[in-house]
């Protein structure tokens, strides 16, 4: 039978990381981040990736894996605490042994006004539509995540970046998440600048007592 064949599901993260179980309670409760990798261990056959619920994340649309989640936000009574939410589909970073491929995964990361418990959620996802992936919470604040999905990086070049993005809710769109990440860049612009301001005097000071 399909159950007796379902492969195991490898991931190479899980929510119990170390830089999980460190995040703020806050940044736990309010801001974070569902990844779906590709399964190590999966069907060739589509059909029979869907009759074991393990699929990969090439199989599903943005759109799907974001009703999905809201889905299973709605039947465990968080979806009227969701803000905002996005969604990105991304190139792994290694090739496949055709060295011309690659398998790609997708990122959900989400903002809620309210704490909500993950792991019922990922549970959910898993053993109801085949969605195997883990949350994490490390990062500091909506803005954070937004600036992880669109910005490229030494991780992340601008060649794999998703352009097309899906949002939630309809009224949120990416010329509201371009103004948030520009805030998020002026309001770091400020801050070191003020930094600056307030080291000058006191490098200032210790020279004039070196002298």
């Amino acid at each position: 039978s399909h159950e007796e064949e379902k492969p195991s599901v490898t991931l190479g993260n899980s929510d119990t990381s170390t830089e999980a179980e460190n995040a703020p309670a806050k940044a736990r409760a309010y801001a974070g981040m569902f990844t779906w990798p590709c399964p190590r261990h999966f069907f060739q056959d589509l059909e029979d990736r869907r009759a074991a619920k393990v699929l990969k994340p090439c199989d599903v649309s943005k759109e799907k894996l974001l009703e999905a989640f809201t889905k299973a936000l709605k039947s465990k009574g968080y979806l009227h605490n969701l803000v905002k939410a996005a969604v990105a589909d991304e190139p792994h970073k290694h090739y496949q042994p055709d060295g011309a491929s690659r398998e790609r995964h997708k990122h959900l990361i989400f903002l809620f006004r309210a704490p909500f418990v993950h792991a019922g959620v990922r549970k959910l996802l898993a053993e109801e539509f085949g969605y195997h992936g883990f949350f994490t919470f490390h990062r500091a604040g909506w803005c954070a995540y937004l600036d992880y999905l669109m910005m490229e990086s030494a991780k992340k070049p601008a060649h794999d970046l998703d352009r097309d993005l899906v949002f939630y809710p309809s009224s949120y769109t990416k010329q509201k998440a371009d103004g948030e990440l520009a805030g998020m860049s002026s309001q770091v612009a400020g801050r070191k600048k003020n930094e600056g301001l307030q080291k000058g005097p006191s490098e200032a000071l210790q020279k004039r007592r070196r002298r």
